[in-house]
């Protein structure tokens, strides 16, 4: 039965929630299961299951779309997200690298882009292919360079708008600072809002961080595209900086790379991350003395992700008693629909399926999640308070017995509800849903009760 448990927290709790027949396979090394997929290296990891391209393909295309009418690039922008957007689903219902998938998406969620910035819409799901993806695995000092230089950051934050008053550019057009890049970076990415910087040093990183921007192509008075990388020399502020007490002389591009570097190494941040990972994998108010563990692997590795991971996947608390009421997770709308999809055991490369799959999109919309649009840079909350209010149980409810009746005809059709429920739950479906499943009128009834059950909603 240990064993049985520990699947299921490695299935559920750590991963994305179990396809038919996973629990079983992974009983046999639960914590092996966890460890193989975060050895994989970065450059490898488990691309979208359609063949999307770069950002810089996409403002391409983009550009030709432009040159026909408004009109046209705008539906060409909606559907380029929507193709994203169903990709990045199909992969999570369907990985076989679930907890992997998970790791990604909460670093895609710290550094995090929105949709909701129209500008930026056709690049967040490149965004994190090309940041996040390659990088979840690497030094976090590199995840945030990478994610710093990214137009989509550099534009979803304003930083194109920030020009050193000194510069040249500044002197001739009367420009100033915008801090929005440089404030993030400090309060969200790397220190945390209690992590001991100060306004001056906010002030000091976007000094630094001016000429940091993109290549823009307009189609008349209309931005159509935000392409490479760029470093705008003549927009960049003069002279040294000095950022927490550290003085950092002039070096143009590198003064900011290496403030990057200090920042993401720092014990600020390292407390920071340690904290935000704990209360993601573990509970709302997680064990202190599992964030101290995280905490010192952050800083004796230099904040190697890998290494961190693999602190995660060790520690023994994190393997808590199957459904203790301190060490669970009300799942996220998002993390809800991805598990009932993997339930229902769909599949991409099935033309029925798939059409579902985009349904799921529109269903994480409607619970309150839409795909890559979180409402600030803070990115989507991860605590219970934020997503049990009355109206969103409800919905929580009706998507359970909509998706009952598709999962029934269509994957459980000639299926036994309860041998599935067995499949899907393992040791946490209690005497009373089984009973209750085994007793329903029809598979629909039975699969909508172990889509509403509390053990199936919370992980």
């Amino acid at each position: 039965m240990a064993a049985n448990v520990d699947a299921w927290l490695a299935v559920h709790k750590l991963g994305l929630g179990a396809r038919p027949g996973e629990l079983e396979s992974v009983a046999k090394d639960p914590r092996g299961w966890l460890v193989e997929q975060l050895e994989s290296p970065s450059s490898s990891a488990e691309p979208a299951l359609v063949d999307l391209p770069s950002h810089g393909v996409l403002m391409a295309e983009g550009q030709q779309q432009a040159q026909l009418s408004k009109e046209t690039h705008r539906r060409w922008r909606r559907e380029v997200y929507r193709t994203e957007a169903t990709a990045r689903l199909s992969t999570a219902v369907t990985t076989q690298r679930p907890f992997r998938e998970r790791w990604t998406r909460f670093w895609s969620n710290h550094l995090c882009v929105s949709a909701s910035k129209k500008s930026i819409l056709p690049t967040v799901g490149a965004f994190e292919r090309e940041v996040v993806r390659r990088h979840d695995t690497g030094r976090f000092s590199e995840l945030v360079r990478a994610s710093t230089r990214h137009p989509a950051m550099l534009t979803y934050l304003d930083n194109q708008r920030s020009i050193g008053p000194d510069s040249p550019y500044g002197q001739r057009k009367g420009k100033g600072l915008n801090e929005n890049l440089a404030r993030e970076l400090l309060e969200l990415h790397t220190l945390g809002v209690d992590g001991g910087y100060s306004q001056h040093d906010v002030i000091a990183l976007a000094q630094m961080l001016t000429g940091w921007s993109v290549k823009v192509v307009k189609n008349g008075d209309t931005t159509v595209s935000h392409d490479a990388f760029s470093f705008g020399k003549r927009r960049h502020q003069p002279g040294p900086k000095r950022l927490l007490d550290t003085a950092y002389p002039s070096a143009g591009v590198r003064e900011a790379e290496a403030a990057i570097d200090v920042l993401a190494q720092h014990p600020s941040t390292a407390r920071h991350l340690a904290t935000k990972l704990a209360r993601h994998f573990i509970a709302d108010d997680p064990p202190s003395e599992v964030v101290d563990i995280l905490e010192s692997t952050w800083r004796a590795t230099g904040g190697d992700l890998k290494m961190v991971g693999q602190t995660l996947v060790a520690e023994p608390r994190v393997w808590a008693a199957l459904n203790h009421e301190n060490a669970r997770k009300l799942r996220t709308p998002e993390e809800l629909v991805i598990a009932i999809g993997r339930a229902a055991g769909l599949k991409a490369d099935q033309a029925q399926d798939a059409e579902q799959l985009h349904e799921l999109v529109l269903k994480c919309a409607w619970l309150g999640q839409e795909s890559m649009s979180p409402p600030s840079p803070q990115g989507w909350p991860d605590r219970a308070a934020d997503w049990a209010a009355p109206e969103q149980v409800l919905r929580r409810v009706e998507l359970a017995e909509d998706m009952g009746r598709l999962a029934a005809r269509d994957f459980l059709a000639d299926r036994d509800p309860v041998a599935w429920a067995e499949s899907v739950l393992g040791p946490a479906l209690a005497a009373g849903l089984r009973r209750k499943v085994a007793q329903a009128p029809d598979r629909s009834t039975a699969c909508g009760l172990v889509f509403a059950a509390p053990v199936f909603q919370w992980r």
